[in-house]
């Protein structure tokens, strides 16, 4: 009983629509109360949990990360990477669709989270598509998918929070997440490509750009590729720690929205407020995962599924088969980053044990993570996308679900060909 009833009240909490920071924190409280039976206990952990997880320098980089990515787009940066793309891909099969993949992926090098992405490339992609008649299913579906990039592209915010829960190298995993990035924004394109070919009626060739406009768009996201470079070969170099990367970025993105004449007071103002928002829901996800982890702990949860697994005498593939199930199950119903929060006490010692790389498991559970961020009955990638561009939920499902197709592939990959993830940290002094 001292387990079944704290996760009964997760699963209740979590049906009545309680934030799910909350509910980790209610059940995980509850739990500890429980196992222990002493209020001192539960005191003691109520004190030290949050302090310890809210003051952990490693955190630092979250919003600092996330004031980078609010800093460009309301200085219209992130404009500019799509009117480039566009202009040197219009003329493709869904050239403006690919546009938006390509254009999601540098945007997730500078952001880091999926939420923004979805929400700037939403409002600039596809009023454009619709111009041209693309069709809804299409422009949304590509959309969705290109914004689940900034999970893989450094400087994900993801990772860096896989990192710091399971203390494994955050700047290995930001470098281990790129090849993967960019190997799965390729696939997103072929697919678009591919479905445009098979039924021209998605997308109409859009107009051809002349060079002088080709050349001129490049001009202009010169300043978004130097920080790019800057950022890349700050975490490549490994001469500073992902932190201070994560300072050096926001302070370069104001700085070139003050000279360039592009970031407004208001702008400024209203980044600021829009970090603040989003790192106080995540550091409340830490907190109740704290909770609900030294719940889990004390109740020997990890250990019992590690035993129970052992004694299934699965081989390692039979191992990563059962998480890959857990993650793409489960994400369908819970937001991706308290799943993975949620998960890891358990998971991580599961995948260790079977001899899989801490690095490597980083990458792979946030490209499965990826699958539940678009796909029903949740998607909140998909969710947001629809909401903000007035697109039937069905529609926009249906054209996430064709980009599937190059998630799992990339997935499948990245299995059959650990080195896509590790040859470039591995390259790291």
């Amino acid at each position: 009983m001292d387990l079944v009833i704290p996760l009964v009240l997760f699963v209740a909490l979590l049906l009545a629509g309680v934030p799910v920071a909350w509910t980790m924190a209610a059940a995980g409280a509850v739990g500890i109360l429980m196992i222990t039976g002493s209020t001192r206990t539960l005191l003691g952990a109520l004190e030290t949990i949050p302090y310890g997880e809210g003051t952990s320098f490693s955190l630092i980089t979250i919003p600092l990360f996330v004031l980078l990515a609010y800093v460009v787009q309301h200085s219209r940066l992130s404009d500019d990477l799509f009117d480039a793309f566009a202009a040197w891909m219009g003329r493709l099969p869904g050239g403006l669709a690919v546009a938006s993949v390509f254009s999601g992926a540098m945007f997730g090098a500078m952001s880091g989270t999926s939420v923004a992405s979805a929400t700037v490339m939403s409002r600039m992609a596809v009023p454009p598509m619709d111009r041209y008649g693309y069709s809804r299913a299409l422009s949304t579906g590509a959309v969705a998918a290109g914004s689940t990039l900034s999970t893989l592209i450094p400087p994900s915010v993801v990772l860096i929070v896989y990192g710091i829960s399971t203390e494994t190298s955050v700047g290995r995993l930001l470098m281990a997440g790129l090849v993967p990035g960019v190997l799965m924004a390729v696939a997103l394109a072929v697919v678009v490509i591919v479905a445009v070919l098979v039924k021209p009626s998605l997308a109409p060739r859009g107009a051809t750009s002349t060079w002088r406009e080709r050349g001129t768009s490049l001009v202009k996201v010169l300043p978004v590729i130097g920080l790019l470079a800057v950022l890349m070969t700050l975490l490549y170099s490994g001469v500073v720690s992902p932190t201070e990367v994560a300072g050096v970025g926001a302070l370069l993105a104001i700085a070139l929205g003050v000279v360039m004449r592009r970031l407004t007071w208001k702008g400024f103002t209203e980044s600021l407020a829009q970090t603040v928002r989003i790192t106080v829901m995540i550091f409340a996800l830490f907190i109740g995962a704290g909770l609900f982890g030294q719940f889990l702990t004390l109740a020997r949860v990890p250990q019992q599924v590690v035993g129970w697994v052992g004694d299934l005498g699965l081989e390692p593939i039979g191992v990563l088969l059962l998480v890959a199930l857990i993650y793409v199950v489960g994400c369908m119903f819970v937001d991706e980053m308290p799943f993975l929060l949620l998960t890891l006490p358990v998971t991580f010692p599961l995948m260790i044990g079977a001899g899989f790389d801490p690095v490597w498991y980083g990458v792979f559970a946030v490209m499965l993570l990826n699958i539940g961020l678009i796909a029903p009955p949740i998607g909140i990638v998909t969710f947001i996308v629809a909401g903000v561009t007035k697109t039937r939920l069905a529609t926009a499902y249906k054209g996430a679900g064709i980009m599937l197709i190059a998630v799992v592939s990339c997935i499948a990959a990245c299995v059959a060909w650990p080195e896509l993830v590790l040859w470039l940290p591995d390259l790291m002094r």
